[in-house]
């Protein structure tokens, strides 16, 4: 067995996407158990729109991926800007310096052979990268999802080299060189009271967000990228609602938990229409005032949660 794979089972990867589940990992092991909590520290509403469709997304760039990773959990990823190539990952992973570390890596989903969307579709995707010997190397994916191409779940595999470079042959890869620092912790109050300050400044964009989708001219394409948002959302709520587990007392986050519940609840209800669209059935009405009504709820509950935390200070 790995010596990765206790640290791959300490953590719900259901709480991450494609690109932090593997900083996650990274977290844990450089640190210690329960680290990668750390990164659900912030309740966030930022939106950029997507190159593809033009709509609103809450899907982060790996930029603040890699940002968080710093600040939040102690993993500095050097270089990970500076484009690479599988003959670039091998040199550092052979480095007589550091031949027994990870690097972690970015790289096209399409081209990863454990990966179920091998073959299937192109998208960012991360794992860890170690040096096994001279012949092979070991992957680690912390990735958990059920893929419209199979599950994928979080483990690790040992893949010969040749084998490796030929699936990636001709790919830019981002590299990141990991390197320990210490996780910022700003104190809890500071921290819900910056999550309820965000949110409540977005709280306008959020109807203009949910607007875009119900008003766009084509509803099939917007029901597959609302099934992502929705997908995002419920997640990084979950991790939310983990680190609020394991940083304030249970009644203080459990209304926040069962409102973790509703939002995956409304991912379910994004991939029930998706699945009607596509059999030419029309799709069930009032999600969008679900989402809605979820994003402002999101604004209540940190609000809720900062004030607790202030009169629970005060009262101290």
């Amino acid at each position: 067995m790995s010596r990765w794979q206790p640290i791959i089972e300490g953590i719900d990867a259901t709480a991450f996407d494609c690109i932090q589940a593997n900083i996650a990992v990274l977290a844990d092991s450089v640190h210690s158990s329960g680290t990668h909590r750390l990164l659900g520290a912030p309740l966030r509403f930022h939106t950029t729109a997507s190159p593809v469709t033009s709509l609103p997304t809450v899907e982060p760039s790996i930029d603040q991926h890699v940002s968080d990773a710093h600040v939040l959990a102690g993993i500095r990823l050097r270089n990970i800007s500076r484009p690479s190539s599988v003959s670039g990952a091998f040199r550092l992973l052979d480095a007589p310096t550091s031949p027994q570390h990870a690097i972690y890596v970015v790289a096209d989903a399409y081209a990863l052979p454990w990966c179920p969307y091998a073959g299937h579709a192109h998208m960012d995707h991360s794992f860890l990268l170690l040096r096994r010997d001279e012949e092979s190397v070991e992957v680690v994916d912390a990735y958990h999802n059920d893929t419209p191409y199979g599950p994928a779940r979080p483990s690790a595999w040992v893949i010969s080299r040749g084998e490796f470079e030929e699936r990636l042959a001709g790919q830019s890869l981002r590299v990141g060189e990991v390197e320990a620092t210490a996780p910022q912790r700003p104190g809890i109050a500071h921290t819900l009271q910056r999550n309820a300050s965000s949110l409540s400044e977005a709280s306008h964009l959020m109807r203009v967000y949910v607007q875009k989708y119900q008003d766009y001219d084509d509803p099939s394409t917007a029901a597959e990228a609302l099934l992502l948002e929705g997908w995002l959302l419920a997640r990084s709520r979950r991790l939310h609602a983990q680190w609020l587990t394991h940083t304030v007392p249970h009644e203080v986050c459990e209304p926040f938990i069962r409102h973790t519940d509703a939002w995956a609840r409304f991912a379910g209800q994004c991939y029930l229409a998706v699945r009607r669209l596509r059999r030419g059935n029309t799709p069930p009405e009032g999600l969008h005032e679900v989402l809605l009504s979820l994003l402002y709820e999101d604004v209540d509950q940190a609000q809720r949660l900062s004030e607790t935390s202030s009169a629970s200070t005060t009262a101290a």
